[in-house]
């Protein structure tokens, strides 16, 4: 089972961090963190209801975009 990440809340971090550092790579519908994060939220939608999901790491040096991907609707 995936968890699916809406394409509207991609939208809004990408837009929200558009001035600041690019945090969130999106290619081949998935998203690639490979920057340090500080307590970033994120909101999940895995097909019925969003969750939150959420950062509070120094370092995140692997890809999440082996298991969180984006779905078309």
């Amino acid at each position: 089972m995936y968890i699916f990440i809406s394409k509207e809340i991609l939208r809004k971090i990408k837009y929200i961090h558009l001035n600041k550092k690019k945090i969130f790579y999106i290619k081949n519908k998935s998203t690639t963190l490979n920057k340090k994060l500080k307590q970033n939220i994120l909101y999940i939608y895995n097909g019925k209801t969003y969750i939150l999901f959420n950062w509070n790491y120094k370092k995140l040096g692997y890809k999440m975009g082996n298991f969180i991907n984006t779905k078309k609707f």
